[in-house]
């Protein structure tokens, strides 16, 4: 007679031999790590293990050229769970749940190393072991783009600007067609150009728009930057823009044809393939970004994600905006004589005084960050414009305190916010115009919070 099969029932581990067991098993310096590490080596490169100063703690990590590496064991790291997890009979409460969550966990350590700039490489052991020569490969054809990328950044790069002027759900774009010559020929772009030599971005973002549509820029909202990098062409820098608010007549741009396009529709144009990278992040309500594109013989070869706001290059361009709104407020007290009440009851601006002092502050705190000076100024604009206004508020309460209008009606209360408006210069509207994008640029928002 068969003996009956009994069932085995499995007792809740001990948490001190939990503890005990995994305290054991190495999270570092394990079999594949150490192969990947060796061979490496014996290229000739070096790197750094396990490092705590970059998130996640990669196995091999290149920090100059933010490059992690990462070698995963199958079990630990959850490769094909699905699957996998029906081979677990035992503890099933405690090992699906810990694995599964070491797959969200690299989910997230990959998203925050892309975020803050780093290129990142996994690997399944199993790769390691089988097909290592294809895995050591990938690894150094990487950090030679990544070598090549740096070398090319070693000159000046060229800064330029390019601005998508936006209407009604639809893009301003350009089609590229009547100069022959023209690098970008049968292109459809933004607007935009080479800065001129003495010329800040934002003077050339807004001079480039108004020669290439006729139309004057009066809002616009910093998206960014990004590095063209070409072995066809000098590298370039390119600030880019979107254009909130604008006025006038469009002209026939001697460059091509200009066209309202449907956003949902700018993807199907013929665009450089690279522009096919930013372009739907200019929608996002995010911080701006970094972008760098790798042309080789004008097609792309790469794209790198390499600054992220609150980077190390962004930290002292944060604490500059910071400092130029605190120096703003500063100003704005002892500028309250320069408005003055009208017989009416209406508010004369006379803002020049203020001006001066404005850009006196910007061009002094932009000149102490060196090299970061034409980011800087790049996202700066938008800070000063708030700076500026609230030193106006601030100048314009001092004023009421100092000679209190005369009672008005609402007619005369109209009248009053029209004539300070029509009384400030165009260039003054435009800064003040300005002041409402300054919450997507986070130079601005890191300053406010």
């Amino acid at each position: 007679m068969a003996k009956e099969k009994k069932e085995h029932v499995y007792a809740p581990r001990d948490p001190s031999v939990v503890s005990f067991t995994m305290s054991h098993i190495r999270g570092s310096d394990t079999g594949i790590e150490m192969k990947i590490r060796k061979a490496l080596y014996e290229k000739g490169y070096r790197y750094r293990c396990n490092s705590g100063k970059v998130f996640g703690r990669p196995d091999i990590v290149f920090p100059r050229l933010k490059l992690a590496i990462f070698a995963d064991s199958e079990f630990w790291h959850g490769y094909n769970f699905e699957e996998a997890s029906k081979t677990i009979h035992s503890h099933l409460d405690y090992w699906i749940p810990k694995i599964k969550r070491n797959i969200e966990r690299d989910a997230e350590v990959n998203a925050e190393l892309k975020r803050e700039g780093y290129t990142v490489l996994r690997y399944w052991g199993f790769e390691i072991e089988k097909d290592f020569p294809r895995v050591i490969k990938e690894i150094t054809d990487t950090i030679d783009e990544l070598e090549n990328i740096e070398k090319m950044r070693e000159g000046k790069l060229v800064p330029t600007t390019l601005c998508y002027l936006e209407k009604e759900g639809k893009y301003l774009m350009l089609h590229r067609v009547k100069e022959k010559e023209d690098m970008n020929q049968g292109k459809w772009l933004g607007v935009g150009g080479h800065v001129e030599k003495g010329e800040s971005v934002a003077a050339c973002l807004k001079r480039e728009v108004k020669e290439e549509t006729g139309l004057t820029l009066r809002k616009y909202v910093y998206r960014g930057y990004i590095d063209f990098l070409n072995d066809l062409y000098p590298a370039e820098r390119m600030y880019l823009y979107v254009g909130k608010e604008f006025e006038g007549e469009m002209i026939d741009c001697s460059e091509g044809t200009l066209a309202w396009i449907d956003k949902k529709d700018v993807m199907d144009l013929e665009l450089w393939e690279g522009d096919r990278a930013f372009l739907p992040l200019l929608d996002k309500d995010e911080e701006p970004f970094h972008m760098s594109l790798v042309y080789h013989d004008n097609k792309l070869v790469k794209v790198f994600n390499d600054l992220a706001p609150d980077s190390e290059d962004y930290g002292p361009i944060a604490a500059a905006m910071k400092a130029l709104e605190n120096e703003m407020a500063d100003i704005a007290k002892d500028y309250g004589d320069i408005f003055s009440i009208n017989p009416d009851g209406t508010v004369k601006l006379e803002p020049d005084e203020l001006e001066k002092a404005t850009e006196a502050a910007t061009a002094d705190i932009i000149k102490d960050l060196g090299d970061l000076a034409d980011l800087a100024e790049a996202v700066s604009e938008a800070t000063k414009a708030s700076a500026y206004a609230t030193a106006t508020a601030a100048a314009r309460e001092a004023s009421n305190k100092t000679n209190p209008p005369a009672t008005t009606s609402p007619a005369a209360s109209a009248s009053a916010s029209a004539s300070a408006s029509a009384s400030a210069s165009p260039s003054n509207r435009a800064t003040a115009s300005s002041a409402a994008s300054s919450s997507s640029n986070p130079a601005s928002a890191s300053a406010s919070s």
